[in-house]
C-alpha cells in the first residue's frame, strides 16, 4: 500500500525505555493504547541550521548542525479515565514527570514507529459550544525513530 489515510492509526504508550532501542527491545515493553487520539503531529529528523558569513565573499553558506527528531503534538478528546491518557498525564506533571516514555504509532498498513520521548505538556481545552473538551500532549523525541515495515 503506497498511499494511506490516517484512519485506523493507533498510538500507544509505555512507561520507561526498552533495554535496547531496536525492534526486540521495544516489543518487550507493554504498551497501553491511548484513547481518543484525534491527531499525531510530525516526527522525524530535522537538522538545525548553521550559517557562515565570510566577510571576504559576502555569501552566506549553510551547514547542518545538531539534529532533532521531532516535537509531535497529540490532539485528543480529553478522557481522564483513559489508561493511556493517564500515562501521558503522569509523565507530564505527575510522579513520572522526568521519566522517558516509549511511544508506538501504528499506521493503517501495519507500519510501526517506535519513539523514545518525554512529555513536555498535557493541556485541556474546554472550547466553545458544539465542541468536545480536548487535550493536547506535546512530546519531544530523543532518539532516531525506529520504523518497522509491515510483514
Amino acid at each position: 500500500m503506497a498511499k494511506q489515510t490516517s484512519t485506523g492509526v493507533t498510538l500507544s504508550a509505555s512507561a520507561g525505555q526498552p533495554t535496547t532501542f531496536d525492534q526486540a527491545g521495544y516489543e518487550a515493553l507493554t504498551f497501553t493504547l491511548v484513547g481518543e487520539v484525534m491527531s499525531v503531529g510530525e516526527f522525524g529528523g530535522q537538522s538545525d541550521e548553521v550559517t557562515s558569513q565570510p566577510l571576504a565573499t559576502g555569501i552566506t553558506e549553510f551547514f547542518k548542525g545538531f539534529i532533532q527528531y521531532g516535537q509531535p503534538s497529540l490532539g485528543l478528546d480529553r478522557d481522564s479515565t483513559d489508561a493511556g491518557q493517564q500515562i501521558l498525564i503522569a509523565h507530564n506533571d505527575g510522579a513520572n514527570r522526568f521519566d522517558p516514555l516509549s511511544v508506538k504509532v501504528e499506521l493503517q498498513d501495519g507500519t510501526v514507529f517506535y519513539l523514545d520521548t518525554k512529555v513536555f505538556s498535557y493541556t485541556t481545552n474546554v472550547g466553545a459550544a458544539n465542541q468536545m473538551v480536548g487535550s493536547t500532549a506535546n512530546l519531544r523525541v530523543n532518539k532516531v525513530p525506529l520504523e518497522i515495515a509491515p510483514v
